[in-house]
């Protein structure tokens, strides 16, 4: 193993594209003191090479500024030749403009991935930059492009085998999103479902957006006792791992619909007071979050705190230009609005609201 540098690097790729970031540092790290001790030199491409993974690493544990020093320094080490090293390191400037709120750059750079990735058969790095593009387009208010982005992904997915790796249940998920807001329930349940399956060789962990999903679409059918277990396994999960607030903040939606349902209101307030609350909301999922706080603070009756979460949400959305999220807000502020008896505002936000449908769908 530590004979060849190119041995130990192609072991941290693995890791790397079957999702077990947080091996990939620790791989990388005993790797460097091996051939420190044998006294093998290594080379700027290798150094690139770690850059590039420990890149996707660091914006895997939401730390976009240090994921984009290491992207940009992988890429001024990488040999030009190193396409898979310089695809991933593309790919993860993307990423981070994607988590920073700059998606007209974040779109273009994932575009230019997964240009890259096909040019040069890096298929699952091209899978990914798709799916990164349908998040991006559906924050921008684009549904129907994502939607139909997603077909794209199925069609790479059935060419090149693909139905086994995790990024297949991202598609699936992406896809139950969209049914679930245009409230084609059956197909959001076949989705979630379908993505459990892909999974079933995964850690558990790993299923939380399958259930939270299952859970969404049976709180929406108003059938509860189906809603409590999903819920129950939710819960579970939750307290055994630890998740990006990207997973808790999904899982979290579908917690308060169902709480809201059964008027749970202890369970609210327990979320509450233990709820993580990101510094900004320029991304889709600290949007969540924040939404999610919002509802929250309207369940139990806290209006001024709603008022100051809507607020904060309205600034951040309309600086980073999250159609989507601004959609989605307007709903929650015309449900405070009606609260308070403000009528005609309450009104005035959901002919906003309608407007923007037309767009986001």
């Amino acid at each position: 193993m530590y004979q060849y540098p190119s041995l130990s690097l192609l072991r941290a790729w693995l890791a790397q594209s079957q999702h077990r970031y947080h091996e990939v540092g620790e791989l990388l790290a005993n790797a460097e003191k091996a051939y420190q001790a044998r006294q093998i030199p290594l080379d700027i491409d290798y150094q690139g090479n770690a850059n590039a993974l420990l890149a996707q690493v660091a914006i895997n544990a939401n730390d976009p500024e240090q994921a984009m020093h290491l992207a940009e320094k992988a890429l001024e080490q990488l040999d030009s030749a190193n396409y898979r090293g310089r695809i991933v390191a593309t790919s993860v400037v993307g990423e981070v403009n994607h988590v920073l709120g700059e998606l007209d750059r974040a779109l273009s750079m994932m575009q230019q991935t997964e240009k890259l990735a096909r040019q040069h058969q890096v298929y699952h790095q091209a899978l990914w930059a798709i799916l990164q593009q349908s998040e991006i387009l559906l924050a921008q208010g684009y549904v129907q492009a994502a939607f139909e982005l997603l077909d794209s992904a199925d069609q790479l997915i059935e060419d090149q085998q693909l139905h086994q790796v995790p990024l297949h249940e991202f598609a699936l998920r992406l896809r139950a999103q969209i049914l679930w807001c245009w409230n084609r329930l059956d197909e959001a349940e076949a989705c979630a479902y379908k993505g459990l399956q892909v999974l079933e060789n995964q850690p558990p962990s790993k299923h939380l957006h399958s259930y939270s999903m299952l859970a969404r679409v049976a709180v929406s059918r108003g059938e509860l006792d189906k809603a409590a277990k999903h819920i129950e396994h939710i819960e579970h999960l939750l307290r055994e791992s630890v998740y990006h607030v990207d997973w808790t903040a999904n899982a979290s939606l579908s917690l308060l619909l169902y709480w809201q349902t059964k008027h749970e209101l202890t369970h609210t307030e327990e979320w509450l007071n233990q709820a993580v609350r990101p510094e900004t909301a320029c991304n889709h999922f600290s949007q969540l979050q924040w939404r999610n706080i919002a509802r929250a603070h309207l369940q139990l009756g806290q209006y001024d705190q709603a008022r100051q979460a809507i607020d904060f949400l309205r600034r951040e959305a309309n600086q980073a230009n999250l159609v989507t999220d601004k959609n989605r807000n307007l709903i929650v502020e015309a449900v405070l609005a009606s609260q308070e008896q403000q009528t005609e505002y309450a009104k005035s936000q959901l002919q906003e609201a309608l407007s923007l449908t037309n767009q986001t769908g």
